[in-house]
């Protein structure tokens, strides 16, 4: 009995815990930075919106970006966020890719899915400061031709 009290009780206080939703995230901007033959960097810009009641330090966040169930790109944040409670944010990520990587996944797209805007998803994780690791995955749909968002200040 005296190892099963305290096991209850660990239990029961994580039960009462708040839970964290992960912040959802969408994709604002692609501009390219570095275009070679082989390798393309791209700098990335995403919103992320806290529907938490308590703000968020996101240490770092990275992830694969897809589509067609290709892997497009790899990012990786390379600064800390602060999103406010109930409020937004920006990041800003570079992105690695080649042309094999790009190749592979446009082969597979219609005319009609660039039309509507180039399907993806975002396939990672975020370190949550206190919390630690969360994992994500969001699908949408991005256009080069959207306009363009203007940078936070």
């Amino acid at each position: 009995m005296k190892r099963l009290l305290p096991l209850l009780l660990a239990l029961a206080l994580a039960a009462c815990a708040p839970r964290l939703k992960m912040p959802e995230l969408q994709i604002d901007r692609v501009i390219p930075t570095q275009m070679g033959l082989a390798q393309q960097r791209f700098a990335v810009t995403l919103t992320a919106a806290n529907d938490n009641d308590r703000s968020l330090t996101v240490e770092t966040i990275e992830f694969d970006l897809k589509s067609a169930g290709a892997v497009l790109a790899q990012a990786k944040s390379s600064a800390p966020v602060t999103l406010p409670a109930h409020g937004q944010a920006r990041f800003e990520l570079i992105a690695d890719t080649s042309t094999a990587q790009w190749l592979a996944a446009m082969g597979s797209l219609t005319p009609d899915d660039l039309t509507a805007g180039l399907p993806y998803t975002l396939e990672g994780r975020a370190r949550i400061q206190g919390w630690g690791w969360l994992p994500f995955r969001k699908s949408g749909r991005w256009s080069p031709m959207a306009p363009a968002v203007p940078p936070a200040h």
